[in-house]
């Protein structure tokens, strides 16, 4: 009998233990499933995220918007220093530029570029304000040749802004490389669509050069919208709409530019606009 209660004891325990080593088990398996789903649920999410923005484009905040200085990619480079070669049609017989300059002026300037020239570094970007204003000495110098290589200097310095290419079109346009000018000019705007002063030039050019073109009058109304019809654009296109005869658009187009501006200069705007009127 007493036997018999050892092994009812014995068989209690082994019960025991092996209902303690299932729960431990059970245990270590819920520890394991709790901490790894969670962490294979937020990567989930995560790259469920990433994708969606990828796909939608979603803008990026107006903050932003005073990132640091990024190059443009390199075809978009390339082909705006295509703009500043020389058009085979144009036929440069002189480089030299009309200047009026003294000889004190001139030796400031050649002191000027000996000194600017000291300063360039081996950072092509840091050379950019230094080779503008070499650009600019020469062209007062009445060199043209040494100018258009600073200006393209300073167009690979920093090929974001499209003041080198506005300057090379002036340039071009004052030596009589019109084709060149044009291309220079419209790259110009290409780059910095926001700059008032680039259209302007660009807007005069055509103006002069040509003004019965189908594509000047197409430039034109990228300029207004470009530039939200700033008043300088609308006094180029009044100019222009008038040399080429269309002298209702031209006044309508004083009209507007007369009620953004002084007095005095309404007066004079005034007189324009009878001018015209007459001519119709």
């Amino acid at each position: 009998m007493k036997q018999n209660k050892e092994i009812v004891v014995g068989s209690v325990v082994a019960v025991v233990l092996v209902g303690v080593i299932i729960l431990v088990v059970l245990a270590n398996f819920a520890t394991q499933h709790k901490s790894t789903v969670p962490v294979s649920f937020t990567a989930s999410s995560t790259a469920l995220t990433v994708s969606t923005t990828t796909i939608t484009k979603t803008p990026a905040p107006a903050t932003h918007t005073t990132e640091k200085y990024r190059a443009p990619a390199k075809t978009a480079q390339r082909s705006y220093m295509g703009a500043l070669t020389v058009d085979p049609r144009d036929t440069i017989t002189s480089w030299s530029t009309p200047a009026q300059t003294t000889p004190a002026i001139r030796k400031r300037l050649q002191k000027e570029i000996l000194t600017l020239s000291k300063s360039i570094v081996s950072t092509q970007k840091k050379n950019y304000n230094t080779f503008l204003q070499m650009a600019q000495d020469y062209e007062l110098l009445s060199d043209g040749k040494n100018a258009y290589n600073f200006y393209v200097l300073a167009a690979k310095a920093v090929p974001d802004n499209g003041l080198a290419w506005s300057n090379v079109g002036n340039l071009m346009e004052r030596i009589g490389a019109y084709h060149t000018a044009r291309n220079a000019y419209a790259a110009s705007v290409a780059i910095s669509p926001k700059i008032e002063q680039y259209w302007v030039s660009y807007l005069n050019f055509l103006s002069v050069h040509e003004p019965l073109a189908a594509s000047t009058g197409q430039v034109f109304v990228a300029a207004t919208r470009a530039t939200n019809s700033s008043t300088n654009v609308l006094i180029t296109m009044a100019n222009w709409e008038a040399s080429i005869g269309k002298f209702s658009v031209a006044i309508a187009d004083w009209h507007l530019v007369r009620a953004r501006v002084g007095v005095a200069q309404q007066r004079a705007i005034d007189t324009k606009i009878k001018s015209l009127q007459k001519q119709q």
